[in-house]
């Protein structure tokens, strides 16, 4: 699912993202995105986590699901968790969408690494993200 970053209207996002999930329930894509921006807006956090778990568990090879189980656990002040979930060798993070960068991005200078998050900001192009994702960057 392709989410129009520069609307920059997050409620809306997730107001549109539970209709598709309620229309399409065994959408894991769908619902995966309203997850994500659930756990980005602090909305119904406790509830996003635990359906995030449940996909990630489900299918623990997609990346998509990985990032958003991690923002759960960065936004629960768990970014060892989160890091951990990320910590892949042969992952070409540079190559990885913006989205994706900026969530590793704020667990890395979370946990003081700020070398690599820096490399990766650097590589960033931040107008591709909403204003909550920038905030991220500001952790």
């Amino acid at each position: 699912i392709n989410i129009e970053k520069r609307t920059d209207n997050l409620e809306g996002v997730i107001e549109l993202l539970k209709e598709m999930s309620e229309l399409f329930p065994a959408d894991e894509a769908a619902a995966n995105e309203y997850n994500y921006y659930r756990l980005l807006a602090g909305v119904s956090t406790n509830e996003a986590l635990r359906a995030a778990n449940g996909l990630y568990k489900s299918n623990p090879k997609m990346m998509a699901f990985r990032i958003t189980l991690a923002l759960g656990h960065l936004k629960g002040n768990k970014p060892n968790k989160a890091y951990n979930l990320l910590n892949i060798s042969d992952l070409d993070w540079d190559n990885l969408d913006d989205q994706r960068k900026a969530v590793r991005i704020a667990i890395l200078r979370k946990l003081n690494k700020h070398q690599e998050a820096n490399h990766l900001q650097e590589l960033l192009d931040k107008e591709a993200l909403m204003s909550e994702e920038l905030k991220l960057l500001e952790l």
